[in-house]
């Protein structure tokens, strides 16, 4: 009997997982408060630049800022379906004040107007050469 398909997140330390509501990770300057994402060694602020970083959750809903349907195959390294389908990808910002590049669980314009709530999910994007689930995340219209 083959062993259940595992499940890995497409780079440790993006967000939390597993996890029924997971979280991105970002880093927040301990001086001066600047969040950055994804996680950093260094305050982002070109001001501060402290050392001191400590790791956060961010939020897990957002607001819409803008977006595009993507209606053809990225270049390569491309890691998808084969017949590539319509994607909404854009910018959610979230109440930390970072605005995430992500892409959409739709693509229907109806459904993706700016100032829309949006929540994180994680979801897989591929299996990889050992079988395993790459889990990536997205985000939805609530």
């Amino acid at each position: 009997m083959a062993d259940a398909a595992k499940q890995v997140p497409i780079r440790e330390g993006l967000f939390t997982w597993p996890s029924p509501e997971p979280r991105l990770l970002a880093s927040r300057c301990t001086a001066c408060g600047a969040v950055s994402w994804p996680s950093t060694g260094t305050c982002p602020n070109p001001h501060c630049r402290d050392g001191r970083i400590e790791q956060i959750e961010l939020s897990r809903r957002g607001r819409l800022d803008s977006y595009t349907i993507m209606r053809y195959q990225p270049p390569p390294p491309w890691r998808g379906p084969q017949s590539m389908v319509p994607m909404g990808q854009g910018f959610v910002t979230l109440p930390e004040g970072i605005a995430v590049a992500a892409v959409f669980t739709t693509a229907d314009p109806a459904e993706l107007t700016p100032g829309r709530e949006m929540e994180l999910v994680v979801d897989k994007l591929y299996d990889d050469e050992e079988g395993n689930e790459v889990m990536g995340y997205r985000f939805r219209p609530v």
